[in-house]
């Protein structure tokens, strides 16, 4: 800068300034230095300052050059210090233009220094902003070909589906007509299938018609009815020896007499069981039920009428429930007015449990190959 450039022509200038002033200092020293030694010489001795010959006094000449150099010389000292004087002071304030112009020229570094700084950090903002704007312009770019992508799949989309609808449509064209096809051979299967269920109902009739009107027809009619009447009396006995057991009775081809037992659980449901994982306490019961039943069904059909009934050893395998249960089943049929039964004859071991169920207890003991039945004549 220019500052820069004043400041370095003045110190070029102080410099050279330094280098006359140090040079006429030794010229005004040395100058001094001779005129004193040629004083001294000449007033001492009278000798030449230069030859070092003996000068007469009368020589007036000789002294009068003498007088005239030293005059001279002495002219040329005083110049030279004048001279000196003046470089001296032109030092003095050149050093003072110098010392200014570095101090001027410190401040403007630092002013200088201070708007770079500024100039830095501005720099260094926008910088940062056009990195940021840099930035977003590539993430623009990127959306513009992310959008441009976009829109060329949805053009092809837009293609794709504008061709899948009209393959739709030709499609929905040949659907309405095989929709029509179908109907018509909709109907034409219903009216097949109408005549096929006719002929099946009518050839189901007339198969149980031949089955009814065979030899075997009439007699499974009767026997399956009978079953059924007999399974209806069974569970009415068997409901009052175990609330928890069904015994279901059917037949067939054959005349095959079926029998299912089903038990219901503790949740209220029914389990179908065989009849050879029945307990023994409830086969007994579904085995007296049986008979109980089967002698009601008989008496009710006319074929066999009997008031007395023979049970021997009907309380095998039964607990004390069951065996109360069957005291109090037999003692309200013999003194039930619908009953055909007057007697019950119950041949047993140990009655000690339903003794009170029975009008009449009669022992019979052997002893010695002999027995003897003791009558209770009491209650006879």
């Amino acid at each position: 800068s220019k500052a820069e450039y004043d400041l370095r022509v003045i110190s070029s200038e102080l410099k050279s300034t330094e280098i006359d002033v140090k040079k006429l200092k030794h010229i005004v020293k040395d100058l001094g230095i001779e005129f004193q030694k040629s004083s001294a010489i000449f007033n001492d001795s009278k000798q030449c300052p230069m030859c070092k010959q003996h000068v007469d006094s009368n020589d007036a000449m000789s002294s009068v050059n003498i007088s005239a150099s030293l005059q001279n010389l002495n002219s040329s000292m005083i110049e030279a210090e004048t001279e000196l004087i003046e470089k001296s002071e032109l030092l003095s304030r050149l050093n003072k233009n110098y010392n200014k112009s570095k101090k001027c020229l410190q401040s403007l570094r630092d002013v200088v220094s201070e708007k770079s700084r500024i100039l830095k950090e501005s720099w260094s903002g926008w910088e940062a902003k056009c990195a940021r704007l840099e930035e977003k312009v590539v993430s623009a770019r990127n959306r513009y070909v992310e959008t441009s992508e976009a829109l060329a799949a949805i053009a092809a989309k837009a293609s794709e589906r504008s061709r899948l609808e009209e393959a739709v449509r030709s499609h929905q064209n040949n659907f309405k007509h095989l929709e029509k096809l179908i109907q018509n051979e909709q109907k034409l299967v219903n009216e097949i299938s109408k005549n096929l269920k006719k002929a099946e109902e009518d050839s189901h009739q007339f198969e149980t018609l031949v089955h009814v009107m065979g030899p075997k027809g009439i007699q499974n009619f009767i026997l399956l009815s009978t079953i059924k009447c007999l399974e209806h009396l069974v569970q009415s006995y068997l409901s009052r020896l175990d609330g928890t057991l069904r015994l279901h009775m059917d037949i067939e081809d054959g005349n095959k007499l079926i029998r299912q037992v089903t038990e219901m659980r503790r949740d209220g449901k029914l389990q179908e069981r065989p009849l050879s994982v029945l307990s023994g306490g409830q086969w007994r019961r579904c085995s007296l039920a049986m008979t109980l039943g089967f002698t009601q069904l008989a008496a009710k059909r006319g074929l066999l009428k009997s008031s007395l009934l023979v049970l021997d050893e009907p309380l095998t395998h039964l607990d004390k429930t069951g065996r109360t249960a069957v005291g109090k089943l037999l003692h309200t049929l013999v003194h039930s007015p619908r009953s055909h039964l007057s007697t019950v004859i119950l041949i047993l071991q140990d009655f000690s449990e339903i003794e009170e169920d029975f009008d009449q207890v009669d022992l019979v003991r052997k002893q010695g190959g002999f027995s003897t039945v003791n009558v209770d004549i009491d209650t006879a």
